[in-house]
């Protein structure tokens, strides 16, 4: 069993707010229930890997005040520290809170803006990272606070990654990528796992083929070796370096509820077989988006239905 350490420098707090019906925009929508628990990419990553049983650090900047004390208190810090431990850079600003309205026509994200970090932050939680031994797989996860600057994870990289390291980038910004690409040490492999669309904002191909998206992914640098890409409740795509071009049919969803978070779950699901030593990344991928279909069958974004996934999973396996 594999150690993971994932970046979620952005994280937040997640209300699901439930209404009886279509969401009416302009007028009064009265809801039926009303939860609260962590949110952030890297945060329900995280949260998902500890459900799977992953020995899990998570890094994240959060806030000095009681939104940074409330998000330590949903995550799940009482479990073994082996297991399950955060390494945080407090901040000045507080903890986002991000809000899905559940309605009977879909799901409506609205999230507050992230404050700024310092570079003191940024030097704090490298300094805390530094003690770490390399992890077997780095999940990096998301957009970074406000002048984190693009260099943000690759010096994360260039502290964290060993040749043993299989890296895992869920990253929209191009530039942020190409910097991480451009400094991240040799390692065992490096997954770009993201959805349709945001690849083709990186590639800036918005009309193209869908193959001709994935040709250009790979141009960015020699030291990408995999994609894993996801659209939606549709078809699921996995490509490597040396000329491979999967379409993948996802898992169904049972009883659906909510979507939020289903791609972090993919991630985490990816990055828990590879810790378990499983070599080939697009089985890796699929054994991914069984956790995310089983993430669609609950309302919280940074979670599963245990059950459902080892039904899946069972069903596989005959």
């Amino acid at each position: 069993m594999g150690h993971v350490l994932v970046l979620g420098p952005n994280p937040a707090i997640q209300k699901v707010v439930k209404i009886g019906g279509p969401l009416v925009p302009g007028s009064v929508n009265r809801a039926t229930s009303s939860t609260t628990g962590v949110g952030g990419k890297g945060q329900n990553v995280a949260v998902a890997l500890n459900m799977l049983g992953v020995s899990t650090v998570l890094a994240q900047f959060g806030g000095g005040d009681e939104t940074g004390a409330k998000l330590m208190s949903l995550l799940p810090c009482e479990t073994d520290p082996n297991m399950f431990h955060v390494i945080t850079s407090p901040t000045s600003t507080p903890v986002r809170t991000c809000t899905t309205i559940l309605s009977s026509d879909g799901a409506t994200e609205v999230i507050e803006p992230t404050g700024a970090v310092t570079p003191e932050d940024i030097d704090c939680l490298l300094s805390r990272l530094s003690g770490l031994h390399p992890r077997d797989v780095l999940v990096l996860m998301g957009s970074i606070p406000p002048k984190a600057g693009v260099d943000f994870y690759s010096r994360v990289a260039v502290q964290c990654v060993a040749k043993r390291t299989r890296v895992v980038a869920d990253i929209a910004a191009r530039d942020q990528l190409d910097a991480l690409l451009a400094a991240c040490p040799p390692c065992r492999s490096f997954t770009l796992k993201c959805n349709v669309g945001e690849l083709r904002k990186i590639t800036c191909l918005p009309d193209s083929d869908l193959h001709d998206v994935v040709k250009a992914a790979f141009t960015l640098s020699p030291k990408l070796s995999n994609v894993a890409l996801t659209d939606g409740g549709g078809s699921a795509y996995y490509a490597d370096s040396a000329g491979a071009f999967k379409t993948i049919s996802p898992p169904p969803v049972e009883a659906f509820r909510s979507p939020i978070g289903a791609g972090d779950c993919v991630a985490a699901g990816l990055a828990c077989a590879l810790s378990r030593g499983e070599e080939s990344v697009e089985k890796a991928f699929v054994y991914g988006l069984a956790v995310g279909a089983a993430s669609c069958q609950q309302e919280s974004s940074s979670g599963f239905d245990a059950a459902y996934l080892a039904k899946l999973t069972s069903n596989k396996d005959k």
